[in-house]
């Protein structure tokens, strides 16, 4: 059911809002309630009530008494959310009392849970930048797959499923499922690789899971940043494609840009969230051999992912350690005008500083000496 996750549609890193509203409460309808008992889960400075209704979201018709105290409610400005008492099923305004209650102006819940509507109602009355209205709208909307929203049913209709389950002699649904997880991550990548937009929304629009891996556990967004197609990497971030994903050689799409050295791409994915999850043990060995190698570009993008500058490599050396060896000065001084540590042992107890003057670098043993110790 992949149709069914709910992928966030913001470019933007994981935020945490924990002001919520407190004036929230839940009322369970039973037949034989008192009018006292709801009087008093509806007094002030109750803000918003999540309202346990029977079956597909009705109480008893016969209590008008309920009804007329729920009116008042929502006239005053309390947010009310039906939700049924049910396990499964939704709220269906179309029977009678359902119909009663959103004609004074209770929210059907659609098929909220009782928690995840109380959550999301002390989340919606926290925002005190919005309108009552505005409280309202939100409530019925998405936000987070709190609820089911209806879709078209994909179309599954590409011609190249269609041919390719003729000249295979496939019929039945599950060989035509089966068939479509096969293709369906190959056209992604391919579309990824040559940055074609207009196909991947058509794949998108025909039902295809833009989160599906390829045999290397390979999604579109690895492609996309492997090839450096920016405006795809945007809009897959766009359809919620996850930048945390690792194929089978336990890289990331933000490690594919930093091979590639794009560091725009590497920008898109850090404003997006992405981290940069290596082993400590192989990003040391990636910066030293960024260093011996005296290429600054690379290195920049490791930095612009994120990497820690002082990282060592299974011998205890940063790639300071080895800028010195090198006598590379250029890389020298880019990497302690970033931060890189003189004073850093690795495991023969040597520190970029002692090189230095091993060497005879006075000019770089000067300035390190000026640089205060970690």
């Amino acid at each position: 059911n992949y149709d069914s996750i709910f992928r966030s549609p913001s470019v933007a890193p994981f935020a945490v809002h924990d002001q919520l509203c407190r004036n929230v409460g839940l009322l369970r309808i039973f037949p034989s309630m008192s009018l006292e008992n709801v009087r008093a889960c509806l007094q002030s400075p109750i803000e918003g009530i999540v309202l346990q209704t029977f079956g597909t979201g009705n109480m008893p018709s016969n209590r008008t008494d309920i009804i007329d105290e729920l009116k008042k409610a929502v006239d005053r400005g309390c947010i009310i959310i039906n939700c049924s008492q049910c396990v499964r099923g939704q709220v269906d305004v179309q029977y009678l009392t359902g119909k009663v209650l959103y004609d004074i102006g209770i929210i059907p819940g659609s098929d909220m849970t009782t928690e995840a509507a109380l959550t999301k109602l002390s989340y919606v009355l926290s925002k005190d930048c919005w309108k009552l209205s505005e409280k309202k709208a939100m409530m019925i909307k998405n936000i987070r797959g709190e609820l089911t929203v209806t879709k078209a049913e994909p179309l599954r209709d590409l011609e190249i499923v269609s041919q390719m389950a003729r000249f295979l002699h496939l019929s039945t649904s599950h060989e035509m499922e089966l068939l479509c997880h096969a293709i369906f991550p190959q056209l992604l990548g391919y579309a990824a690789n040559s940055g074609d937009i207009e196909m991947l929304k058509a794949l998108h629009e025909n039902g295809v899971d833009l989160s599906a891996v390829d045999y290397n556990g390979r999604n579109a967004l690895h492609v996309a940043a492997s090839a450096g197609h920016i405006s795809a990497v945007k809009y897959l971030l766009a359809q919620g494609v996850s930048f945390h994903l690792r194929d089978q050689w336990d890289e990331s799409a933000l490690v594919s840009a930093v091979k590639l050295k794009n560091k725009i791409c590497i920008e898109t994915l850090r404003s997006a969230g992405a981290v940069l999850s290596v082993n400590s043990l192989r990003l040391g060995v990636e910066l030293c051999l960024c260093a011996s190698c005296g290429d600054m570009e690379a290195l920049n993008c490791w930095l612009a992912a994120g990497a820690d500058i002082n990282q060592q490599d299974y011998n205890g050396k940063t790639a300071l350690h080895i800028a010195v060896k090198s006598r590379n000065k250029q890389l020298v001084y880019y990497l302690l005008d970033r931060g890189a540590d003189p004073y850093k042992t690795d495991h023969f107890d040597l520190t970029p500083l002692r090189h230095a003057e091993k060497l005879h670098l006075q000019d770089l043993v000067i300035r390190m000496k000026n640089m205060k110790k970690v």
